[in-house]
């Protein structure tokens, strides 16, 4: 079965309060010794079927997320030399969508489709400008 992945939706998610001090973290070691990439992690969830809409669900997954950030400030920062920092500009959250059943899909997954379930980081961007987490 071929995936066809719809984008329905892409948009900043910031705090839901902002960082109480635009504070830095200093990168480890160990962090400054990696490189510049996004490591990618798919989570696969059953579609909920009953009296919510499908509206309501990423509503709710916007807002938990807003909150999260607001606990979590690094997550909603941006990488600047060798710290982050606490700036609140947010991740990108993107919404997709697609008639294939998570079953069907696993029953005869093929590896290589599993690249359309992840974010997009656009070329030529510096990873100072990256967003630290995106969702999809």
């Amino acid at each position: 079965m071929e995936l066809k992945l719809q984008v329905t939706g892409r948009e900043v998610i910031k705090p839901s309060s902002p960082a109480p001090h635009h504070d830095r973290l200093q990168l480890s070691l160990f962090d400054l010794s990696c490189p510049a990439i996004y490591v990618a992690t798919t989570f696969f969830f059953k579609s909920i079927t009953g009296s919510e809409s499908q509206e309501i669900i990423p509503r709710r997954l916007k807002t938990s997320l807003s909150e999260t950030l607001s606990r979590f400030s690094p997550l909603a920062g941006r990488l600047e030399g060798i710290s982050v920092c606490y700036n609140d500009e947010g991740v990108i959250f993107t919404e997709a969508r697609t008639d294939l059943l998570l079953a069907d899909y696993l029953r005869n997954l093929n590896t290589d489709s599993l690249a359309a379930f992840l974010p997009e980081v656009e070329q030529g961007e510096s990873a100072g400008t990256w967003p630290l987490l995106r969702v999809m």
